[in-house]
């Protein structure tokens, strides 16, 4: 059985492969449509996340939980996620991936106040607030 370090070095090196695919798909589709000008956008922004990817941080293991955190430097910021693990059948999944919150900087609060955007948990899971509407 892999760990779910192990688990997300691999995603992540798997995922650097797709995401250097896209970015190459996408430039050539702009190039064909985007003046020189605003080209100079896309290719400063491609440069920075081919040169900045997503790091493996550090992992804790709790009997068939684990928690995963990784960094890469995002939209001008370092941005931290966390995976999720779970054991299950004998394999370790991801269940849920959360990014620090950008509005506190994943820290719950701002000034003396919890934060309203994560709710003080200073980690917000972006996809399933999509999915669920809140």
């Amino acid at each position: 059985m892999h760990s779910p370090q192990e688990i997300i070095e691999s995603l992540l090196a798997e995922q650097a492969v797709v995401e250097g695919t896209q970015r190459d798909l996408f430039m050539r589709l702009y190039e064909k449509y985007y003046s020189p000008e605003y080209l100079h956008y896309f290719r400063s922004s491609y440069e920075e996340s081919r040169t900045s990817g997503e790091i493996f941080s550090r992992a804790e293991v709790l009997d068939s939980v684990a928690t995963v955190v990784t960094t890469r430097f995002r939209f001008n910021r370092q941005e931290q996620r966390r995976y999720l693990f779970r054991l299950s059948k004998d394999q370790w999944e991801i269940h849920g991936v959360e990014t620090d919150c950008f509005a506190c900087k994943g820290t719950g609060r701002n000034g003396t106040t919890e934060c309203q955007h994560c709710g003080g948990h200073g980690w917000v899971d972006y996809v399933r607030r999509a999915r669920e509407g809140s």
